[in-house]
């Protein structure tokens, strides 16, 4: 069952999610085979076997570094550089992205719909991945992933990932513009001076 959920949950896109639930409401009234609800079913199940196959042989063989920093503020986005190569020499990857999967609810990743297009064979892109903390502490992220969503953006593949360090996320506070201390008089009244030290008289 934890296979199937993690399956569904990081291999499967939005739009093929949306796609698998067309499956299943049109299996349910697809009860005929001369119901045109079953010519539905036939077609779309065909084009998700399509796109499984063709994530299969256009599977993206990557290397990926990162540099995240360690320490990060609640609520302020905070960004991290990945190098992705391709390490194919004759293969080209298209629709390229990363990001995390299975992310805590605290976290929150601003760019995870930036996809690269196209990446030659042995060449490198570098992109920037962004997310944002909704509560402080030790967090501990998942491993960063590099997927490819090619041909019909259903389905995720590619297993690489790199493990990302620990980010110390710190309390926001709000930064004073301005102070007011409340100061007393230097002077009395017909000008002599106040003195605080011991032993003087004004």
């Amino acid at each position: 069952m934890s296979y199937l959920w993690r399956r569904w949950r990081d291999q499967i896109t939005p739009a093929g999610k949306v796609l698998v639930g067309g499956v299943c409401l049109a299996a349910v009234g697809g009860i005929s085979v001369e119901l045109p609800i079953y010519q539905i079913f036939c077609a779309l199940c065909l084009v998700l076997g399509l796109a499984e196959i063709t994530g299969v042989f256009c599977y993206p063989f990557v290397e990926l570094t990162a540099e995240f920093p360690d320490r990060a503020v609640v609520g302020e986005p905070v960004s991290g550089a990945v190098t992705i190569r391709n390490r194919s020499r004759w293969r080209p990857i298209f629709d390229l992205s990363v990001g995390f999967m299975g992310l805590p609810r605290s976290v929150e990743q601003l760019d995870a719909d930036r996809t690269v297009r196209f990446l030659a064979p042995s060449e490198s892109v570098r992109v920037t991945v962004t997310v944002r903390f909704a509560r402080r502490g030790l967090c501990e992220l998942p491993p960063l992933r590099a997927f490819s969503t090619f041909p019909f953006n259903l389905v995720r593949t590619g297993q690489r990932r790199l493990a990302v360090k620990p980010v110390l996320v710190l309390p926001a506070f709000p930064s004073l513009t301005r102070v007011d201390v409340p100061l007393r008089s230097l002077y009395q009244p017909g000008g002599a001076a106040l003195t605080a030290k011991v032993g003087e008289s004004l």
